[in-house]
């Protein structure tokens, strides 16, 4: 094995130390992008809940004229999907 010279070892040292400091670095927006896949996908839930009891309730929802209430449950679901940085996202 090739002895290494002095300026040779301490340039490996310091790609070494960008790998390491990188890889912390990728690891923190792995965690970061995981909770915000899981806040995105427990909205996208709550919308396709609602979405799915407003089309199996529609005759109920007339029948105790409830359609205003309903909308409006729908149009805060969706305001929360569409703009997530006013929900402290």
């Amino acid at each position: 094995m090739p002895r290494l010279l002095p300026q040779s070892r301490s340039r490996i040292e310091r790609i070494y130390g960008l790998a390491y400091v990188l890889s912390d670095w990728v690891l923190a927006f792995m965690r970061w992008r995981r909770e915000l896949d899981i806040k995105r996908f427990n909205q996208a839930a709550g919308e396709q809940s609602n979405l799915f009891q407003l089309i199996t309730g529609t005759q109920e929802i007339k029948l105790n004229n409830r359609e205003t209430k309903m909308r409006w449950k729908w149009e805060r679901i969706q305001i929360l999907i569409i703009s997530p940085k006013e929900t402290g996202q």
